[in-house]
This record gives structure tokens, sequence and C-alpha cells, in this order.
């Protein structure tokens, strides 16, 4: 092991895993402080994966004594492995130093139920909760306990962590507790309050409950971030919580409000506000326009079980809407995979758009591997008639019109 030839050390070493009998572990412990750092923190890995007791007891005594160093971070690591509650202090206590990230990645997998205790012991002293680490590891562990500490350490120091506290509380906490994480939020973490808010609603299966809260306090609140992240939480919520006072919200006073509006509504996930985005993607507002233009392409892009004449229509109506190359690049693409017979005729207009072109050809593609062969004759003239520069891309026309005329696709098409 302390060879100078640094392959036959490793072997030495790695060999000490697998050497039978009792007590090996103890022999090349003693032997370990007169070897190199590296080499010492290899023994120790290697050593740990015998079922013996003494390398954890040895890495209990060097996480406490080693200077910073590779031995002390193998003996953190297979605290982490093989250690128990007993050992949580310890690593917690390693926190503030060098060894921090180790630490963390070993309170995530030292085992046993009891650790969850002794998390909670720790986390009652108060600095923990100071780092945004521990407080995703109590999220981690479900140490459900801290979540009162939490909300009495977000309403003591409102300004610090206070969105890294309301995420550890949405994993945490329970409904109980949502009035009093709202009343501790400070004003600068409205988002993040109402997230942990309907997380925890969520993870109760009290979804109504948060709607009827999310419109209570929206009917009342006059604070426009508040007002902000209502709406936004209104999308998160969905169908569930009425898309109408979220449209309504489109006419309001304050600009803030009226943009998360659009933003709620283009993240909306059922169709039922796509006449409500249409129109607003018509607007003399460009940037809302672009919003709630992207909002309806992707819900036509999803709308699976739309009446496909309603679909058409709102295809049609998006592509006269679309002001820039990049949203009728992402209309032509979702009319292609749309499976739509009517979307040949949006379609064909934009092969005579040089920049557009191939997009066009991409759309038609996409839509002849979709459609019955009696129902491509239009698409198989509009192919045949267009003319492609790039080889590749003039490759899979020439192959798809072949599959189309030998399906026999333009005795009976339209």
């Amino acid at each position: 092991m302390a060879d100078p030839d640094e392959r036959l050390a490793r072997a030495a070493i790695a060999a000490t895993a697998r050497l039978p009998g009792e007590g090996v572990s103890t022999v090349f412990l003693r032997r370990l402080p007169d070897l190199p750092a590296e080499r010492q923190a290899a023994l120790l890995r290697a050593l740990a994966r015998r079922d013996e007791p003494e390398p954890v007891e040895a890495a209990r005594r060097w996480v406490r004594e080693a200077e910073p160093g590779p031995l002390r971070t193998a003996a953190v690591e297979l605290l982490g492995e093989k250690g128990d509650a007993r050992d949580v202090p310890l690593l917690a206590g390693l926190l503030q130093g060098p060894d921090r990230e180790a630490a963390l990645a070993a309170l995530r997998r030292v085992p046993g139920l009891a650790v969850r205790a002794a998390l909670l012991e720790v986390a009652a002293r108060g600095e923990p909760l100071d780092d945004e680490g521990f407080l995703e590891l109590l999220a981690e562990r479900q140490v459900n306990g801290a979540a009162v500490l939490l909300v009495n350490r977000l309403r003591e120091r409102p300004g610090a962590h206070a969105a890294a506290l309301l995420k550890a509380l949405g994993a945490l906490a329970d409904p109980a507790l949502v009035p009093a994480i709202l009343d501790a939020a400070p004003a600068g973490a409205v988002e993040p309050a109402i997230e942990a808010a309907l997380q925890i609603w969520r993870r109760a299966g009290r979804t109504d409950e948060a709607v009827r809260w999310v419109w209570e306090r929206y009917a009342t609140e006059t604070d426009p971030a508040w007002r902000r992240g209502l709406l936004q939480a209104a999308a998160a919520l969905g169908g569930a919580s009425g898309w109408q006072p979220v449209a309504a919200a489109l006419h309001d006073a304050d600009e803030g409000v009226r943009a998360a509006a659009v933003r709620a509504l283009a993240g909306w996930p059922s169709p039922e506000v796509l006449p409500v985005l249409l129109s607003v993607a018509g607007g003399a507002d460009e940037k809302a326009a672009v919003i709630a233009l992207r909002g309806a392409l992707r819900l036509l892009d999803e709308a699976a079980g739309m009446n496909p004449a309603d679909q058409l229509a709102a295809w049609r109506r998006a592509l006269e809407l679309a002001r820039r190359p990049e949203e009728r690049r992402l209309a032509l693409a979702g009319l292609g995979g749309s499976g739509l017979a009517g979307a040949v005729e949006l379609i064909t207009p934009w092969l005579e758009e040089a920049n557009l072109r191939a997009e066009a050809v991409h759309a038609l593609l996409q839509l002849a591997a979709k459609l019955p062969p009696d129902r491509t004759g239009a698409l198989r003239r509009a192919l045949e008639g267009v003319e492609i520069k790039d080889a590749n891309l003039r490759k899979q026309v020439e192959e798809t019109l072949a599959r189309l005329r030998q399906a026999g696709a333009g005795s009976d098409a339209r």
C-alpha cells in the first residue's frame, strides 16, 4: 500500500476489501495514518465495503478530529452509507466548512427512520435553517415536524432565504399551517408563498379548498403583486378554478395584473380559453399578442377531442394572426401534426414563401403520414408543384409521393 508504484498501491488497497477473516479492518486501520492522504481515503473506502464495524467507528473519529482533506471527506461519505441517526449532529456540524457538500450528501443517505427525529433536533438549533441545502434536505427526508420551525423562521427573518423556506414548507406543512405561512410570507416572496400553499393543498387532496381560497382572496386583494400571483395560481389549478375571472383581469387597471392574466391564460391547461387568447393575439399590445398566440398554438397542438371544424377554424385564425416567422413556423408544425385533412389548404399557400417553404413542406410530409390515402390528393398535388433545393428534403418528398401514388391516392382524392 505504501509502494512508490501507484498502480501496485491501488491494487493492494483494493484487495483489502476482499481479504477473508475477521479483524482485517482493525489491522489495516492501524496502518492507515502512515499512508499519503489520497491513499488513506482510498483505504477507508475499501475497508468500508467489509461488513465490519471498525471502519464506521474510525470514520466518526476522523470526522471529529481530522483536518479537512481527502480522509475526512471519505469518512463523511462512509457515515452517509453506513452510519445512523447518531451521526446526524456530527455531519450537520460540517455544514459551515469545506466539507459542506459531502456532509449534505451524507445526510441525504444516512439510513434509518430515526434520522428524521435527529434532523428535527438539529433544525431546532436554528442555525441550519439559514442553509438552503439543509432546507432542501428536510423536505427530501420528509421531516414534517420541522414545518412549525420553518414558519417561525420565516416570521422572524422575513428577508433571509424566504423562497427556500417556502419551498420546504410546500413539501412539509399540512393545510392547517397555510394561513400562518401566508401571513408570515414577506412582500417579496408572494409567488413562492402562493406556490407553497397550492402544493400543500394538492398533497392533502384538497384542491377545491385551494380554488376557493384563490378567488376569495382575489376578490378582496388590492396589492397588485398578490393579484398577479393569484392569477398564476388560477392557471396552475386549471379548469377547476374557472377561466372567466382570469379573462376579466385582462381589463384590470394595473398593467402588471393585465400581463399576468395574459400569461395565466397562455398557460391554461384546457382549450376553453382559445377564443380569448386569439382575441388578445389580435390586439395592439404586441408583447401580449405574442404570448397569447403561443399559448393558443400550444393548446391547439394538444387539442385532443376538440371538434375538428372548430380546431381547423382556430388554426386558420392563428395563422392569420401570426405576425412573426417564429409563430408561423410553430403554426405550420402544429398543423402538420394535427392530422386534419383541411390543414392542407392552410399550409399550401406558405409554399410560396421562401423563408417558410421548408417548414410548409415538412408539415405536408407529416400530414401525409397521418391522412388516409383517399384524402391526400390535394396534398400530393401541392408537393408535386413545389421547387425544393435541399437534396435531403427533396428525397423525402419524392419517397412520399411514390408511396402515395402506389397507394392510389389520386384516384378518388379531393
